[in-house]
């Protein structure tokens, strides 16, 4: 996923809009002042949605869209304001690979499931549901599952 970020000039999984297929925001984490890292999440600590999956899936990425947004970071009349198109899409700059016939940014890079799944995705929903998720107060999340639960599952 790294590399596949880096080839597509994007800030990748940290970024605040991380996603390739999508344009889902993360929120930045908070349990420590300097990190950069931001966590796309579903609902807000106060309970407010912040993205619908049916916005999320009448709306999704395309070549165009990357190609578009790529030429307002290019285009920005000075470096604060390139920065800010930056921080807000995702992109960092117009990758070396746009001008290369038969590369969709939309379709040539697939999503690394191993990793997605099993390293982070799997691990991370695991900590969110048992309330154990970077200190993220989860107590009155709807889909919270108890320790006590989470180990009767496992047996």
């Amino acid at each position: 996923m790294p590399a596949i970020a880096h080839i597509m000039d994007m800030k990748g999984h940290i970024g605040k809009c991380p996603c390739r297929a999508c344009w889902v925001t993360g929120k930045q984490d908070r349990t420590n002042d300097q990190s950069k890292i931001h966590y796309p999440v579903h609902t807000d600590s106060d309970h407010q949605e912040r993205h619908s999956i049916q916005d999320l899936l009448s709306n999704p990425c395309t070549h165009q869209s990357f190609y578009d947004l790529a030429n307002k970071i290019v285009k920005a009349e000075t470096l604060a304001g390139a920065e800010a198109q930056r921080t807000r899409t995702g992109l960092n700059l117009m990758s070396v690979l746009w001008d290369l016939p038969g590369i969709n940014f939309e379709h040539s890079f697939p999503h690394d499931l191993m990793h997605l799944i099993f390293l982070n995705a799997c691990p991370n929903l695991v900590a969110w549901w048992t309330g154990t998720f970077k200190n993220i107060d989860t107590t009155r999340d709807q889909f919270r599952i108890s320790i006590d639960n989470w180990k009767w599952i496992g047996q």
